[in-house]
C-alpha cells in the first residue's frame, strides 16, 4: 500500500502515466528484441575503456569465472552492489562455499543477505521488514563501537 500510494500522489496526470508506461514497454520490448547486438556494442564499448568483459551461458559459468578472479587474487571478501544478476545466480552462496565472503553495498541488500532471506522486491529488497526488525539484525549482526554485547 506504501508504494502505491506514494506512486498515486506522484502522479498527477493519469494519461501522460499511461502514456509513459506504454512507452516504457515498447522501449523494453525494442531492447530485447535486439539484446544480442546490444551486449556485443556493450562489450565493444567496455573494452575500450579498459575493461574485462566475460561471458557466461549458465549461472553455474558466471560463479566460476567469479570464483576464478577471487582465486587468482587471493581474495576471501568480495564487494559488491546491488545486482539481481548476482541474486539468480546464486553467487553469494556459490562463493561462501569457496571461503569467499560477498559483502552488499546496497542497505536493503545487506539487510535481507543478514537476515539469511532473499529480496522480497526489486527496487526494495527488504520491504517486508520494519524499523525494529531491522534494527534487531544490525544489532546482532554489526559489532557498534562501546557494544559491550560484542
Amino acid at each position: 500500500d506504501f508504494l502505491q500510494n506514494k506512486r498515486q500522489a506522484a502522479i498527477t496526470d493519469a494519461q501522460e502515466f499511461e502514456r509513459l508506461r506504454q512507452q516504457g514497454a515498447q522501449i523494453r520490448n525494442e531492447t530485447v528484441a535486439r539484446l544480442p547486438e546490444l551486449l556485443e556494442q556493450l562489450e565493444q564499448n567496455c573494452t575500450q575503456n579498459g575493461i574485462q568483459v566475460h561471458w557466461a551461458q549458465t549461472p553455474a559459468q558466471a560463479n566460476e569465472i567469479v570464483a576464478q578472479i577471487a582465486a587468482r587474487n587471493q581474495a576471501n571478501t568480495i564487494v559488491k552492489g546491488k545486482s539481481m544478476a548476482s541474486e539468480e545466480i546464486g553467487l553469494n552462496t556459490y562463493m561462501a562455499q569457496r571461503n569467499v565472503d560477498c559483502i552488499e553495498t546496497d542497505m536493503g541488500e545487506f539487510i535481507v543477505q543478514i537476515a539469511n532471506e532473499t529480496p522480497s522486491h526489486i527496487i526494495m529488497p527488504a520491504i517486508h521488514k520494519n524499523k525494529a526488525q531491522i534494527a534487531q539484525l544490525l544489532h546482532e549482526h554489526i559489532a557498534f563501537q562501546g557494544d559491550s554485547n560484542d
